[in-house]
């Protein structure tokens, strides 16, 4: 029951407004694929990079995205982003132990940690596909479970869905680091836990003491009534048999590592995808310009849970009963600089986080709280109608709070609020000379609603810009030297651009002619 309301929870969280300004570009390329009947190659929707190649991993991702639009409008694209969300989180659940009400806590808190994440766009499948991965590797290490198998076949899916297909690939390399250190280093254990000895060996929250004999008694012992989250990474032997056992786990993995990375090229552009990554993250524009790409801003309330679950994960392993993992130290620690680094990364330091926390959480929980009994429970002839009704009045409020992000009239009236709806309206209508020059944010909308018409000149496609495109639109928005020459570079006839840009006032005094404002927007002609 615990479970299901959990996960019903998230869903209303997630099931609210999801477009955002990369989202029109996604729809327009799902558009045009399915229109054309083939894959996009070369850049048809700008004017700065018209014709070039253009690699991105992201066309099913967006045929999803265009398909939900056309089933539903913009309610689908908040519905399947709700559904995706759930998806990831129920994935996290089965990676997590501990008590349903404690364990709902911290999915509750990571998912608080993500949220300002979820929108309509790939990297959303990503989260996805990055909770089914922890997933694997858990049951894998749980009971050697042949579905580790499936993650080559993910990373396949992944690397024609999103640019993250390369986190597979690092929590398996991730894995067998820590796995190796175990198998060959054995005493670093001692040392992670700080106190010359192991913590909670024997269950009970007490040090093991004793001979030698009796500890290595007490550690096979444990081994065999570990909860499964003791069992996951945590390889340093207790028994003989056991090196055997892990080193040959340590080979399936290697083994599905390697698997994973050449599937990687099964995709429409080969072995140019494994540059992709690395092409994106070496724009020096995205960590200058783009918020996401640039390191949180805590005075912004909706990241400071990221923040929250940080300091609680680091407070629970440091006092729980439990020593921390090899791998949970690693996953802590690298995410969490992801995440200092960039904003964006914040949504999966939440999902490596969430199942440290519920360990270390439940440990020293059971300190202090008596072990469930069955006596304690109610009959289930009690329990079954009191939690039909709980789970529909959940239901019914989940319903409640999602009618506005399924409603037409909701998002509309959003995406004018965010989106130069009423300019673009103008554009329509009048028809004024292009090019056209467009603000970066807004680079996407264009696309949506006034392409072929009209290309952008920037949008979304850093990737695709790179530094010498970006760096041109910022000098141009800024009204610095040489904007005008970028425009007549470009022959641009027609402006839209923000109310408040710099770029306004220059306008203004070389003769452009304001042929629409309003509170958002301004649409500029060149002077004649």
């Amino acid at each position: 029951m615990v479970p299901t309301v959990t996960i019903l929870a998230v869903f209303a969280m997630a099931l609210r407004f999801s477009i955002g300004p990369d989202t029109y570009w996604h729809l327009r390329a799902g558009d045009w694929i399915l229109t054309e009947g083939s894959l996009l190659k070369v850049d048809p929707f700008s004017l700065t990079r018209f014709g070039s190649e253009w690699i991105y991993p992201g066309w099913l991702a967006q045929i999803a995205l265009i398909a939900a639009y056309q089933l539903l409008g913009f309610p689908g694209l908040n519905l399947l982003t709700a559904l995706v969300v759930a998806a990831a989180f129920g994935f996290l659940w089965s990676t997590m132990q501990g008590r349903p009400l404690l364990r709902a806590f911290v999915l509750l808190l990571a998912a608080t940690s993500s949220a300002v994440y979820w929108s309509a766009r790939p990297h959303i499948f990503t989260f996805l596909f990055t909770a089914a991965t922890l997933w694997g590797l858990a049951k894998f290490w749980r009971d050697g479970s042949r579905v580790i198998w499936l993650l080559p076949v993910l990373t396949a899916v992944w690397a024609n869905v999103h640019g993250g297909f390369v986190i597979p690939i690092l929590l398996i390399g991730l894995e067998l680091l820590a796995g190796v250190i175990g198998l060959l280093l054995p005493k670093l254990r001692i040392a992670i836990s700080g106190t010359g000895g192991d913590r909670d060996l024997d269950g009970d929250g007490a040090p093991i003491t004793g001979s030698g004999n009796q500890l290595a008694a007490a550690r096979v012992g444990e081994r065999s009534r570990m909860d499964p989250g003791d069992a996951i990474r945590d390889l340093a032997p207790r028994s003989a048999a056991e090196p055997d056992r892990n080193a040959g786990r340590l080979k399936t993995l290697a083994g599905v590592g390697l698997a994973s990375a050449a599937a990687i090229v099964i995709n429409p552009f080969g072995l140019d995808m494994f540059g992709y990554p690395l092409r994106t993250l070496s724009i020096g524009v995205l960590q200058d310009f783009i918020q996401e790409w640039q390191s949180p801003n805590f005075h912004q309330i909706e990241v400071q849970p990221f923040l929250w679950l940080l300091l609680l994960v680091l407070a629970a392993t440091a006092i729980s009963p439990k020593r921390p993992t090899a791998i949970e130290l690693v996953h802590v620690g690298l995410f969490a600089y992801l995440g200092f680094l960039a904003a964006r990364n914040i949504a999966l330091f939440a999902l490596v986080a969430a199942p440290v926390l519920s360990r270390h959480l439940n440990a020293i929980l059971s300190k202090w709280l008596p072990p469930r009994s069955s006596k304690q429970e109610l009959p289930a002839r009690l329990t079954r109608p009191l939690n039909g009704v709980l789970l529909a009045l959940i239901a019914f409020a989940a319903f409640v709070k999602g009618a506005l992000p399924l409603s037409s009239q909701f998002n509309e009236k959003t995406i004018a609020e965010n989106m130069p709806a009423r300019a673009v309206d103008y554009i329509r209508v009048n028809r004024p000379e292009g090019p056209l020059w467009n603000s970066y944010n807004w680079g996407g909308y264009v696309l949506w609603r006034l392409y072929p018409e009209y290309l952008s000149f920037v949008d979304g496609r850093t990737d695709l810009f790179d530094d010498a495109i970006l760096e041109e639109y910022l000098d141009v928005w800024r009204g610095r030297d040489g904007w005008q020459e970028v425009l007549d570079r470009w022959r641009i006839r027609t402006v839209l651009v923000e109310r408040d840009a710099p770029l306004v006032r220059e306008l203004l005094s070389e003769g452009w002619i304001e042929v629409y404002a309003d509170d958002q927007a301004s649409v500029f002609t060149g002077p004649n």
